[in-house]
Formats: C-alpha cells, sequence, structure tokens
C-alpha cells in the first residue's frame, strides 16, 4: 500500500528509476525477485520493525525457515509509534498490512528479545539479522536531563507533560521527525519553536512534501530558527551558537518544555552477543545505521 511520503519522486533526485519506500523491489524488480533459497537456511531476526519485517517476510518467502524474535510481542517498532500522529494515516495502514503479510508468511514468531542469545544457542540458526533499531540520540549536552526536556519518541507515546510554550530542538536531524513533531504540538495548542543547525530544516525531506509542511508550520505560527546549535539548557533558556561562524547565538529564551527530535542511536548490542554463536550476523535498519524507512526496508 502507498503510504504517500512521495519518496519516488524526490530520492537521490536525478537517479533516472523510482524508488519506493514500501516496496524495496521497485525498479529493481530482476535483481530483487524471490526466488528460493538454496540450501534452505535457519534464519533468526531479532527485531520486528520495518527491516525486521521484511526480511523474515522475504526469507520465508525463499523458502528459509525463520524464527522473529519482537520484545513485548508487538511488531512495527518505530512505524507503530509514528503511526499515532493523526496527520499520518496512511502509516498505520502499511502497519496493518505487514502485520497480515506476517501472518500469512509462516515465520514463527517469539515475543522475548532479551532471550535471543539463549533462543540461538538452542536454534544454532545459520544466520542471525539484527534489526533491533535505534534509541532516542541525545544531544550531550548541559541541561539535557533535566525534568522539562523530553523526546518526541515521547510526545508520540503521550508520556511527555508538556508547557505552553515548547522549544522543539532538531539538531543536525535532516528528515521529518523535527518538523511533523513541531507540526503535531501546534496543531495541539502549543506555542512553538524549532531550532535546526541545519541552513535549512528539513532539507533532506522530498520537496513537495517539504513545502507543504513548512507552509502548515508557518500558517500555525511555528517559529523556525536555523543554522543554530543548543549548547545548553538551562530552566527556560537555551544557550545557542551559530553553527556558520562558532559564534554565541541569541538563545532562546521561555521555553516552558524543550523536545529532542535530534535522531537515533542505532541498537546493536545483539551483533557483539552473537558473535561466535552464530556464524553469519547482519545488522540492518537503525541497528546498522539510524536513516529513513526506505533504506530500512531495503537493507
Amino acid at each position: 500500500p502507498c503510504i504517500g511520503n512521495n519518496e519516488c519522486h524526490g530520492f537521490h533526485g536525478g537517479r533516472g528509476s523510482m524508488v519506493c519506500t514500501v516496496n524495496p523491489a521497485a525498479s529493481r524488480e530482476g535483481e530483487l525477485a524471490i526466488l528460493a533459497g538454496r540450501p534452505a537456511r535457519r534464519v533468526l531476526v531479532a527485531g520486528a520493525g520495518p527491516a525486521g519485517l521484511e526480511t523474515a517476510c522475504s526469507a520465508a518467502a525463499r523458502g528459509h525457515e525463520v524464527v522473529l524474535c519482537e520484545r513485548g510481542g508487538l511488531v512495527g517498532g518505530q512505524l507503530r509509534l509514528l503511526a499515532r500522529d493523526p496527520d499520518q494515516p496512511l502509516l498505520g495502514s502499511w502497519l496493518g498490512w505487514l502485520e497480515r503479510r506476517l501472518e500469512a508468511s509462516g515465520v514463527t514468531s517469539v515475543e522475548s528479545l532479551t532471550s535471543t542469545p539463549e533462543l540461538a544457542r538452542e536454534l544454532r540458526p545459520d544466520v542471525a539479522t539484527i534489526a533491533t533499531g535505534s534509541r532516542p540520540a541525545s544531544p550531550g549536552i548541559p541541561g539535557v536531563e533535566a525534568a522539562h526536556v523530553t523526546t518526541a519518541e515521547a510526545v508520540l507515546e503521550g508520556t511527555a507533560r508538556l508547557g505552553r510554550r515548547v522549544v522543539v530542538v532538531g539538531g543536525l536531524e535532516d528528515h521529518l521527525r523535527p518538523l511533523t513533531i513541531a507540526d503535531l504540538l501546534a496543531r495541539r495548542g502549543h506555542s512553538v519553536r524549532l531550532v535546526s543547525e541545519l541552513l535549512n530544516a528539513g532539507r533532506g525531506v522530498e520537496g513537495r512534501t517539504l513545502h507543504q509542511l513548512l507552509k502548515r508550520l508557518l500558517e500555525q505560527g511555528v517559529e523556525i530558527i536555523t543554522m543554530t546549535a543548543v549548547v545548553e539548557i538551562a530552566g527556560s533558556s537555551l544557550r545557542t551558537r551559530s553553527t556558520i561562524t562558532g559564534l554565541p547565538g541569541d538563545g532562546v529564551e521561555g521555553a516552558e518544555s524543550v523536545v529532542l527530535a535530534t535522531g537515533g542511536a542505532a541498537v546493536d548490542e545483539l551483533s557483539r552477543t552473537l558473535k561466535g554463536v552464530v556464524p553469519e550476523i547482519h545488522a540492518i535498519g537503525d541497528a546498522l545505521a539510524p536513516r529513513r524507512l526506505i533504506h530500512a526496508v531495503l537493507d
């Protein structure tokens, strides 16, 4: 199902072929045809986000024996979190489709990811694919542990307690997360300022999507501050510097809440844990390097 994010138009412009976030075989039909794997192998997949689900279902379709592990038993990973944004309804449709695809695939699902090393010793898989995703990245600045500082993920989960005046810190994140979080908070009635280290916030977003998103943000009164790094959070004051000159910036005052939307850090501990237990190990998706949905599915 199409999720309408226009990556097919804007990803690696000028490449000369179409790409698709949800269909990795688009324009690669010959390269990525589903053919029987010879010999059939036993595959352990750790993590049931988009990368893990695509791996498990594709490997099963090729005739491999697949065991999928996911902490808590819920599939989807960050996709399940992103689908909570009411402005992203097609993500929920894709998640439902992935769940149905997994159910029909013949993949064996195991709920406890924490038992993966023990499970690997029991199953003795030929291959382990580490698709354990990422955790929110911290900018590592003074004040980041303060009570009024939270993450974009906590906002989507509904666990963040926010004041009316919110500053969203985007850092070097060049894709949707800082913009969509700022948009979501503005639609909820918060006064929002978005601080980005980039020359242009969202410069990695497909052009048409970026235009519409920026238009909506500006119509809602969101202030977008670019070329600015936050170097300290001191109560309601954010100390800044210019990312171009390195000189101290004007700072940002009156922040009742600060939301970090600065990207992710890979969760890849299992790669090291399974070394020597499984003969072949592959890290994919955000566990390899936090990027976008299109990268996770293609991995």
